[in-house]
């Protein structure tokens, strides 16, 4: 009797167990101890298969971090030593924990040990062929969160680490790894803030996986808004070691009168000003929702911080909020701002060009964390040189005849003109559009005013030049959600003048101002000047890793946002085109 009720016991709690897919039993806490030697694999062509293993020396145990060394790393001088690999450690606890977590929350801590891997390993040197003008600085990989057994809302990648961990790259001054050499000066500059950068990629996969419990495919947020939150990790870190802060319109007379302030800047914020000149170098043929670059990155950022200025109120609850998130894309901005993100995108489009450059513009059109036209023109690069000579921003000047101009999907371009002292012009975007150059209304608009419409009500658009004759920029923008569109837009001028120089240089200081100290404005860490490796990684997650997720299903490359595809009506919806004009002198 005894032994048919221990079986029939035995029976039900089998029962029990099988109602879902086979549930492993909680793992121990995974304890690390400084010497210890520790394999993880590093095969980041493969989510699950074909491990890579490398073996690891601990170098530093902290509270948070522990820090591991590839025992094939480069050897000898100009190598990190033990107390820098301390000095990492001790880093993540006292400053990028703190600063990320309080921003975008704490991971789900899947190896019970409260702490987070930081593997510097020759493995990510090797990612980067000989010679080429980019490199992999360290990445992120989600598969690393993925338990190597079946439990429930999960099947089993047995490649995976199961570690909340990231990798990282390691000086070679000597080229050993692939003939590139990679300086530990610069390793030492460049390590705290992509430290930061993965980091904020780890929790966002990390929450949506394990405490949002994101269904489908939306566990993975779409690259270029991961993207964007991870270069705001690394500005807040530029606020947390200096006393500046968001909203206070941080020029370059504040940062040249400050050591602390300038270095905080080029440790941690230059490389966003970089990232963002490549977008503004060419604004109409990029895309702020578009494929992994640094121009996309750079716009990324730039908007984030933006509409975090313009929503006001705690910023970090707004970075959580993205991060908190059971969608993706469009759909999660649409839900943490609480607005049509691309009237949002529209207004940031305008304020690139109207931040700092004419009296009485709307809130809505300013940038009011940094004051980028007095940054710009006083960067210097390492050696000492101006990078840009003044606001890299791309403009073009409207002359009187018919010109094409192509814009990417949540982009715009910017186009200025004059108008001459008692004299009108006429902008005409739809061919047979009655014209007003002779008579008929004309807009009228005081200087730092924004006139903005849709397509069908700018057919043509007429202005005065006054008595003493104005200056303008028409900005045309393409409000399509489809990451992959593009429109092609006519634009006639008559009446118009030439401008020249700056918008309303007033407001633009003196380039008699100090110049910045030197710094190293140009050095990409762990960005590609193209949709290179790292959304390679992405795509491999997706495709490799969605089909483990409960409710995911395999899925290519993400270069558009999810629920949407290719529209012709994109590029002939007059709603979707949107014109905006504003007065600068």
């Amino acid at each position: 009797m005894i032994r048919s009720r221990f079986l029939l016991a035995l029976l039900l709690l089998t029962a029990g167990a099988c109602k879902d897919s086979p549930v492993a039993p909680t793992p121990a806490a995974k304890d690390y101890r400084v010497g210890e030697l520790h394999r993880f694999n590093v095969n980041s062509q493969s989510s699950c298969d074909s491990p890579d293993y490398r073996t690891g020396r601990v170098m530093a145990v902290t509270q948070r971090a522990i820090v591991v060394a590839d025992t094939a790393n480069p050897r000898g001088a100009g190598t990190f030593s033990d107390a820098e690999y301390q000095g990492f450690a001790t880093t993540f606890d006292d400053l990028v924990w703190p600063t990320v977590t309080e921003n975008f929350g704490t991971p789900q801590d899947v190896d019970r040990n409260g702490k987070v891997i930081i593997f510097f390993t020759r493995a990510v040197n090797e990612l980067t062929p000989r010679g080429q003008n980019w490199f992999v600085g360290g990445y992120f990989f989600s598969r690393d969160l993925f338990p190597t057994r079946d439990e429930a809302g999960f099947k089993a990648c047995a490649g995976s680490n199961y570690a909340e961990m990231f990798y990282m790259l390691v000086p070679d001054p000597s080229g050993t790894v692939n003939g590139n050499s990679r300086s530990k000066d610069r390793e030492l500059r460049a390590t705290v803030a992509v430290l930061a950068h993965e980091f904020q990629h780890l929790i966002n996969a990390s929450r949506r996986l394990y405490v949002v419990r994101a269904g489908g495919n939306d566990w993975n947020e779409i690259s270029w808004l991961n993207e964007g939150l991870s270069h705001i990790a690394e500005e807040l870190l530029g606020y947390r070691t200096s006393s500046l802060a968001p909203r206070q319109n941080i020029d370059a007379q504040r940062l040249s009168t400050s050591p602390t302030e300038q270095s905080a800047f080029f440790e941690y914020q230059a490389q966003n000003f970089s990232r963002l000149a490549a977008y503004l170098q060419n604004p109409e043929g990029q895309s702020l929702i578009g494929p992994d670059s640094l121009a996309t990155r750079g716009a990324t950022w730039q908007f984030l911080r933006y509409a975090a200025d313009r929503k006001g109120g705690s910023e970090a609850a707004l970075w959580r909020s993205l991060v908190d998130s059971g969608v993706s894309g469009i759909a999660n901005l649409r839900s943490a701002l609480g607005a049509e993100p691309m009237e949002w995108i529209q207004d940031w489009a305008v304020s690139i060009y109207t931040d700092d450059t004419a009296p009485g513009v709307e809130s809505r059109f300013q940038q009011q964390s940094w004051n980028f036209r007095s940054i710009y023109p006083r960067l210097r690069n390492s050696g000492g040189q101006t990078v840009y000579a003044s606001y890299p921003l791309k403009t073009t000047v409207l002359e009187n005849r018919s010109r094409s101009v192509e814009i990417a999907a949540g982009s715009a371009a910017f186009l200025r003109f004059g108008v001459p002292a008692a004299g009108r012009a006429e902008i005409r975007l739809e061919a047979g559009a009655a014209s007003c150059l002779t008579s008929g209304p004309a807009l009228s608009l005081s200087v730092g005013a924004v006139h903005t419409v849709t397509a069908d009500q700018a057919g043509t658009l007429c202005l005065d030049g006054g008595a003493a004759g104005a200056e303008f920029t028409y900005i045309p923008f393409f409000a399509s959600e489809t990451a992959s569109g593009r429109r092609v837009i006519e634009i006639t001028a008559a009446g118009v003048i030439p401008v020249l120089g700056p918008p309303s240089p007033a407001l633009i200081p003196s380039r008699d101002a100090a110049l910045l100290a030197a710094g190293d404005v140009k050095h990409e860490h762990g960005a590609r000047p193209d949709a290179g490796w790292e959304m390679r990684l992405r795509e491999r997650e997706a495709r490799e890793l969605a089909p483990r997720v409960r409710g995911g299903i395999d899925q290519h490359v993400e270069i558009l946002p999810r629920g949407t595809s290719f529209s012709i009506a994109d590029v002939t919806d007059p709603l979707r085109l949107r014109i905006s004009i504003v007065r600068t002198k």
